[in-house]
């Protein structure tokens, strides 16, 4: 049986709505909500919290997922062929 106890939680921080004008794709944008531990929150901490998001989007999500990678790389023919990976 688990059971539930009452926690009470402090958490100091800054909560950073950013407004996206366009998107490349012409979709519609919607607001980004980043969370920050520091409490006062500058223009030019607004302006690295982006950025790192960003570089971390593009850690998580690839442009091409991996199955993609070979279909451009032309591997698909050779595995069709009965080459392994990486020979020609």
């Amino acid at each position: 049986m688990t059971r539930l106890m009452p926690v009470e939680l402090e958490l100091q921080g800054t909560v950073i709505r950013l407004d996206i004008d366009h998107l490349p794709s012409g979709a519609t944008p919607k607001p980004v909500w980043l969370w920050w531990s520091g409490t006062d929150a500058s223009e030019a901490d607004s302006d690295r919290l982006w950025q790192a998001y960003l570089r971390r989007f593009d850690i998580d999500h690839p442009a091409a997922p991996p199955h993609r990678l070979k279909i451009k790389l032309g591997s698909v023919a050779k595995v069709d062929q009965g080459f392994p990976l990486g020979n020609a």
